[in-house]
């Protein structure tokens, strides 16, 4: 559920699947995963494309990785916002360029919960695992533009891994990251 508001008013940008053999779990045998399980076959919810623009922005996902290429939050073409590829990298992908940005984590990402974070600010983004900054190989330019509309898939690709929570903001929260992170390593006990 979209939790976030405009002047008070909610937005309702929920994500959603209407076909029932392309939802993720969230419970299996009748046992609840706290998370949002994908299949990498065909499941995938979608949303109202978000449009970054060339704009500042943050998303922060929980995710537990289970060591395959996983689009996180992606598009209908080949752009995504955030996908864990191995355990040496993860990445973010314009939707006006071919240049998969790169973050290479200092140390290893592990399999099982993790959380990534990408960060739009001004002309300049960043990756965070953990915490732990690392600058994306190679830089944006001020007309790379980031667009959104799917949790689970990017183009034909889809992951395999959970989601336990995404945010997003479309401003600048360079301030307010550490914060941000902080209260949900707090709630999940990451790192």
């Amino acid at each position: 559920y979209d939790q976030s508001t405009t002047a008070g008013t909610p937005n309702a940008n929920h994500a959603v699947q209407t076909s029932a053999a392309s939802q993720p779990k969230i419970v299996d045998g009748g046992t609840l995963l706290n998370e949002i399980k994908f299949d990498g076959a065909d499941d995938v919810l979608n949303f109202t494309e978000i449009d970054f623009s060339t704009n500042s922005w943050m998303l922060s996902a929980v995710v537990d990785w289970d060591g395959s290429v996983s689009p996180i939050v992606g598009g209908s073409t080949t752009q995504w916002s955030l996908q864990v590829a191995t355990s040496d990298n993860f990445s973010s992908r314009a939707t006006n360029d071919s240049t998969i940005h790169n973050f290479d984590p200092t140390s290893s990402i592990a399999t099982g919960d993790g959380l990534f974070t990408v960060q739009r600010s001004s002309d300049v983004l960043s990756g965070y695992y953990d915490g732990v900054f690392d600058d994306a190989a190679p830089a944006i330019t001020a007309a790379s533009e980031f667009k959104a509309d799917k949790i689970g898939q990017r183009g034909s690709l889809y992951g395999s891994s959970g989601v336990k929570e995404i945010i997003i903001y479309d401003t600048d929260q360079s301030a307010n990251r550490p914060a941000i992170e902080a209260n949900i390593n707090n709630q999940y006990d990451i790192y």
